[in-house]
């Protein structure tokens, strides 16, 4: 199978085959690092010690996926927070990793 050519990183303009979205490694770590700095940590996030507690409501020890019935490993949010969603029993639902990542902030 033929290699395929190098490419210039998209930041540094190095030549190499990058795997990372046209990033070259140590571009690529700069990238996440900057992004997680912007994102903030789980308090700054709305994951506070009240989401704690609703979440350990929520997820009981063989609850299941509110959308797909599958096994539950965390709490969704039915409001999401960025939409005025409160960190509630009420608005926690368990949901398996696939089924919360899919819906995101929708």
């Amino acid at each position: 199978m033929p290699t395929r050519p190098p490419r210039p990183c998209r930041t540094c303009h190095t030549l190499g085959t990058w795997p990372t979205h046209g990033h070259c490694p140590t571009c690529n770590t700069a990238r996440h690092r900057t992004r997680e700095t912007r994102r903030g940590n789980r308090h700054q996030r709305g994951y506070t010690y009240e989401y704690e507690q609703a979440r350990r409501q929520v997820l009981t020890p063989n609850s299941t996926c509110h959308w797909c019935g599958a096994p539950a490993t965390v709490a969704d949010h039915l409001t999401p927070l960025s939409a005025g969603g409160q960190n509630t029993p009420a608005n926690l639902v368990p949901a398996c990793t696939p089924c919360n990542s899919r819906r995101t902030t929708r």
